[in-house]
């Protein structure tokens, strides 16, 4: 939402909450083309999406540009753990289609240099990403 509307939604909530009337009407708001978000999760697949628990040898995240927002909570040497969640990275990609958009998170996905203590692959999210979308009954998905 927020690059699609240039309006952080959280600080709208926390003024909110805190009794500041909102800054803006719904007439106010410009949606500007498409924004496409995907998870980086340190799991398992073949192990029903469990935890990969181990060290984070290697964390590498793509370069930021006007199009690709990197939000992550590590760094290398970070320590992933059964105790919490094994979210390392949410990537969001801008495009002024939705084509720019999902070749720029395609893009961003494959910059990742990461590896674990003990090596896991974790490609689903970046061959979701790779594929072009299809049509299936009004609605559009990606096929791996």
């Amino acid at each position: 939402t927020e690059m699609v509307t240039g309006l952080d939604l959280v600080e709208q909530m926390l003024r909110v909450a805190a009794g500041e009337p909102l800054a803006f009407g719904q007439q106010d708001v410009r949606l500007d083309g498409w924004a496409i978000e995907a998870r980086v999760y340190a799991e398992r697949p073949e192990r029903n999406f469990a935890p990969s628990i181990g060290r984070l040898e290697t964390f590498r995240p793509p370069a930021e540009d006007g199009g690709v927002r990197i939000d992550t909570g590590v760094v290398e040497g970070s320590e992933i753990t059964m105790f919490y969640d094994p979210m390392i990275a949410k990537l969001a990609a801008h495009g002024a289609t939705r084509e720019e958009a999902r070749a720029r998170l395609a893009g961003a996905l494959g910059g990742f240099a990461r590896s674990w203590s003990r090596p896991r692959p974790a490609a689903a999210a970046r061959a979701c990403a790779s594929r072009a979308p299809t049509r299936n009954s009004g609605r559009s998905s990606a096929r791996p």
